[in-house]
């Protein structure tokens, strides 16, 4: 199970020097992720059950994105090499199969947020260090390490509401201070970033975390405390980009329109298909058609997710984020049933993390990201927990009910 911690710890790095090493054209996540799924194998045999895989329509869904993937993948006319958005995709199937195999209970599933939380306010000091060192730079966002402020931020929209619901857990005050601590510097470093939509998908997430929680105002007076301070501080920060965008801003709306552009008319010629996995970057410039044009990325995940596979695909997406969102409020009814409060708190704060990835997404192609695939596949593992401590709820309520003896029936004696 080490291994699979130590997995989750190196996800949040794209560019880390050890981490992002390649060997033999791998980089470390994914032979760390080969030993996982070999662990995973070896472990199915001493489960009492065998894991559903297949058992929420977020499985499915999943799955049948993948095999468009695939598809499409292999019959664009493009050359077919084993990299890139493909050998993503199968990693992420390897990720789903180890991920259902191991967290087979809440206290795996505990130690998996925990080290998940935990791994991004580490990331979260590679990028206060880059801000620390490059801060006398104008328009400087740090962020090279984790790949990109944009993508970071859209991590920490994900777990900043986790980190911020497993703070209510009745659990010891040295945990409690752990998530909150490490909530407080990964909402630092995002900030830093200077990611616009980044904060966008933070604050929503923040937002639906205060509106689902009970103490509305004082969780919200917190959440305050903690982003107001560093926006004020900050010298280059997501509201000072909204409010006094440089010439570097600008260009970026305009790399950003060009990308748009370029995708709705993809979508508009290649409906159904798209134009190929992973062929958005190389083909924009055909289908830009305005004065500025651009080489980039969708800066959308839906459009970009429609453009390359077709409206089909997206359709799935978008149902796998809306079947992930009801399994999970299914575990907060249950949970909350059965008084089991990690459960419940863990369901809501994936719930309001998945609302700050959505937001997120609208201006960042981050279909790819592995923190956001971690905790749809995670939601995918607690139906059976909340399940199993439903059941158990039950049985001592059973057998404390007292048993209720029928009367006996009244002797009536024949007539001769």
């Amino acid at each position: 199970m080490i291994f699979f911690y130590f997995l989750i710890w190196i996800m949040p790095y794209d560019r880390h020097p050890i981490w992002d090493m390649q060997i033999a054209g791998l980089t470390l996540f994914y032979y760390v992720g080969a030993v996982c799924a070999v662990y995973a194998v070896v472990h199915l045999g001493f489960r009492r059950m065998a894991p559903r895989f297949f058992e929420t329509w977020q499985a499915r869904l999943f799955v049948a994105s993948y095999l468009i993937a695939v598809i499409s993948y292999f019959t664009q006319p493009f050359p077919k090499l084993i990299s890139g958005p493909f050998l993503t995709y199968t990693a992420l199937v390897v990720l789903f199969f180890v991920t259902l195999s191991v967290v087979d209970n809440p206290k795996r599933l505990r130690l998996v947020l925990m080290v998940f939380i935990g791994s991004v306010a580490f990331a979260s000091l590679y990028v206060l260090r880059e801000w620390q060192k490059g801060g006398g730079i104008a328009d400087f966002r740090p962020g090279w390490v984790v790949g990109d402020s944009n993508a970071f931020a859209a991590i920490v929209a994900i777990s900043a509401p986790i980190a911020f619901y497993l703070t209510r857990d009745k659990r010891p005050r040295w945990e409690r201070l752990f998530f909150l601590g490490c909530m407080g510097i990964s909402v630092l470093a995002a900030i830093l970033g200077a990611s616009r939509g980044g904060f966008l998908g933070l604050t929503a997430g923040l937002l639906v975390a205060v509106y689902k929680s009970r103490n509305r105002f004082r969780n919200l007076a917190l959440i305050f405390a903690i982003v107001v301070p560093i926006l004020l501080i900050a010298p280059y920060s997501p509201v000072q980009r909204f409010l006094h965008p440089t010439w570097r801003d600008t260009e970026n709306i305009q790399t950003r329109t060009a990308a748009w552009e370029g995708g709705l008319h993809m979508v508009e010629r290649h409906p159904l298909l798209g134009v190929g996995l992973g062929n958005f970057k190389p083909l924009v410039l055909e289908y830009e058609t305005g004065t500025f044009k651009e080489q980039s990325l969708a800066h959308n995940t839906y459009l970009e997710i429609a453009a390359e596979l077709g409206i089909p695909a997206l359709l799935l997406f978008l149902a796998l984020l809306f079947f992930t969102y009801r399994t999970l409020e299914k575990v907060r009814r249950m949970s909350s049933q059965s008084k089991n409060r990690f459960l419940e708190l863990a369901a809501l704060g994936m719930e309001a993390g998945l609302a700050g990835y959505s937001v997120d997404a609208l201006t960042v192609s981050i279909e790819y990201l592995k923190d956001f695939w971690l905790v749809i596949f995670l939601s995918m593992c607690m139906v059976s927990m909340a399940r199993a401590a439903a059941k158990k709820e039950e049985k001592p309520a059973l057998s404390d009910a007292s048993p209720t003896l029928a009367p006996e029936p009244e002797q009536v004696g024949s007539v001769s």
